[in-house]
């Protein structure tokens, strides 16, 4: 399928504006006003911090004032090419776009504005969009970028139904992605509900450091990196409550030989994240070698004092939470010495009542990976579909199905 450019399907981009002073709080007769800030990264809105314009200024203005079915870019900035649609889910019955984004507006009789969003979302399109970046602290993309972007389109009734299919897999990626924190949150409420609160503990507490055989942190040395090796683990492989391997650093055997003596890592210790992301925690469960920065905390539980489980779901909780928060410092990048963390409190309840935190851990952690595998596939298959769909390749004439939790997506014949 021959390709076109964007350009030929919009038939208004146009950016919007602030009064002199820029926005304001709510205030009577005022109408909201949209940046970049706004747009989240599930193509839909934070709506946490809106700002807005007089209801005046609103009227007298030409440009960038949002209608259902708009698209919205962001044009500058950190967040540069975000990509979000104004659906039958957007609340407010006028409201207007500043100098920050750029309202796309597609022609009905050209093409479907959800095939054409789903383009600019995904992998490809922001690939295409930032054709047009230019500047370096704080670049952007300019109009002409429409005139760059080149995609496939199909029939419209064809734009529809991929736009359906791949909407119902972002649902169904946003429903697993919930289900994920809400398992996290009932676990650090099964922990209160248990243990109390730092400020109302329901059994004794005492300091990490005495229900610990060693509390310290990764290497501070300067490793030579290799290609291969034994992984390098950073602060950003401590994702959802896990030790992620794969990484861009490794380490010789010889040198892993060397630092390890500092940290002796066995099942069941315990690394907590202790700089910039600081307070994710994960439990050793394999004997695959690893090595860390010193940007993370080492805990070796103390299991003649403490159920190493129950530790780490204790680290987890808001219990442990609330003290980290108040003992970080630091303004660019929050810091938790290692001081303070041997200073955390601990509840320390009979040890019948550790054990059965930690069955509870125990399997919500497998839930949870059932649930991530589970998320990794739905990801996967939207990749999927996406790359075929915006390159022409998607059959619509077949159907399309994913086995997850008896959970199918599939495209009408």
């Amino acid at each position: 399928m021959e390709k076109e450019k964007l350009s030929s399907v919009i038939e208004v981009l146009e950016s919007g504006a602030r009064p002199k002073g820029g926005a304001v709080e709510f205030q009577a007769d005022t109408i909201p006003s949209l940046g970049a800030e706004h747009l989240n990264d599930f193509g839909g809105f934070n709506f946490d911090k809106v700002k807005y314009v007089p209801k005046s200024f609103f009227n007298d203005m030409t440009k960038g004032i949002i209608g259902k079915g708009d698209i919205l870019v962001v044009k500058d900035g950190a967040t540069t090419g975000k990509v979000s649609i104004v659906d039958d889910s957007f609340p407010f019955e006028k409201a207007a776009i500043n100098e920050h984004v750029f309202l796309l507006r597609v022609s009905k009789d050209k093409a479907f504005n959800g095939y054409v969003f789903h383009f600019l979302k995904s992998p490809i399109g922001q690939i295409e969009i930032q054709k047009d970046f230019r500047g370096a602290t704080v670049g952007g993309i300019s109009r002409r970028f429409i005139d760059l972007i080149k995609l496939p389109f199909p029939p419209i009734k064809d734009q529809v139904r991929i736009a359906n299919i791949l909407s119902k897999a972002e649902v169904l990626i946003s429903q697993r992605k919930e289900s994920l924190r809400l398992l996290d949150e009932l676990l650090k409420s099964t922990f209160l509900e248990m243990f109390g609160t730092p400020t109302n503990p329901k059994y004794e507490t005492e300091v990490l450091d005495n229900l610990s055989l060693k509390i310290t942190d990764g290497t501070h040395q300067s490793p030579k990196f290799t290609e291969s090796g034994i992984p390098f683990i950073l602060v950003s492989n401590i994702v959802d409550n896990e030790i992620v391997y794969d990484t861009s650093k490794f380490i010789t055997e010889e040198e892993y030989n060397e630092l390890i003596k500092r940290t002796p890592i066995e099942i069941g210790d315990i690394l907590y994240t202790t700089v910039g992301s600081y307070g994710n925690a994960a439990l050793v469960k394999s004997t695959k070698k690893f090595c860390f920065q010193r940007h993370i905390g080492y805990i070796k539980p103390d299991k003649a004092k403490i159920n190493n489980t129950y530790l780490f779901g204790a680290m987890k909780s808001s219990f442990v939470r609330t003290q980290v928060d108040k003992a970080v410092k630091g303004v660019a990048q929050l810091t938790l010495n290692l001081s303070e963390l041997k200073k955390i409190k601990i509840p320390v309840p009979p040890i019948k009542l550790q054990t059965q935190f930690a069955h509870i851990v125990e399997k919500t952690e497998a839930l949870k990976a059932h649930y991530q595998t589970s998320l990794q596939e739905l990801e996967n298959l939207y990749g999927s579909l996406s790359q075929q769909a915006f390159k022409g390749e998607l059959s619509l004439t077949k159907e399309i199905y994913l086995q997850t939790d008896k959970v199918s997506l599939a495209a009408e014949p």
